[in-house]
């Protein structure tokens, strides 16, 4: 998990330096993984999850959304079952805006949204 934060902490200034929200919020998604992987995630790790879903929205990036959902979901765990549910309650919205966006671009024939629209 360190070289794992290591490479997403790169990353993070790399996307910051280019201005390109949706690889920093990939990149705080990463290191916010990194963190909760190895038992050290707490408040630390959920804002770096909360910054990666603000970041994520303003850009209008739903993929990134939903990561973010996903990993806020796993930091609350056990510890705020309802928060955890809450949460993975969004990711699932997100995730079906996502496929309907699929569909809808496999209809013009966008042949990845095709492959993606019939998993």
């Amino acid at each position: 998990m360190i070289r794992m934060r290591a490479g997403a902490s790169q990353l993070l200034d790399l996307f910051t330096t280019l201005n390109d929200p949706v690889g920093m919020a990939d990149a705080l998604a990463t290191l916010a993984w990194s963190l909760t992987a190895d038992g050290n995630g707490g408040e630390q790790a959920l804002a770096l999850a909360e910054q990666a879903l603000r970041t994520a929205a303003d850009a209008g990036y739903l993929g990134g959304q939903a990561r973010a959902y996903h990993v806020m979901a796993i930091i609350h765990g056990e510890d705020d079952p309802q928060a955890a549910h809450e949460v993975l309650e969004q990711a699932t919205k997100v995730a079906e805006a996502l496929l309907y966006l699929s569909k809808l671009f496999a209809m013009v024939g966008d042949e990845r949204a095709r492959a993606t629209a019939e998993r």
